[in-house]
């Protein structure tokens, strides 16, 4: 079935606010990974708030639907001194496309 003008402006205008909202969350999430991130390199791997942190900032990274910088973080985070296996197993994990 044919839309009529009016539905079709009307799911233009819908489609548009959908895009901007997509942009709203995606900056939220870039603010967000740099807060962690600067709490990460604020923190020890081995304190609960680093953990917390880098896990955080790929979390967040990863709703900005960043890849790039996501396997940026893995490389800093997975080769820092007194990281864990653990720690490097989850960061993995959170950091993989679903």
């Amino acid at each position: 079935m044919a839309k009529t003008k009016a539905e079709k402006s009307n799911l233009d205008r819908l489609n548009a606010n959908v895009t901007a909202a997509v942009r709203t969350v995606e900056e939220a999430y870039r603010e967000l990974a740099h807060a962690e991130l600067a709490l990460a390199t604020a923190t020890s791997p081995t304190s609960v708030e680093g953990r917390i942190a880098r896990r955080g900032a790929i979390r967040a990274v990863r709703g900005a639907n960043d890849d790039r910088w996501v396997e940026r973080l893995l490389e800093l985070f997975l080769y820092e001194d007194g990281i864990d296996e653990k720690l490097k197993s989850e960061l993995r994990k959170i950091g993989r496309r679903p």
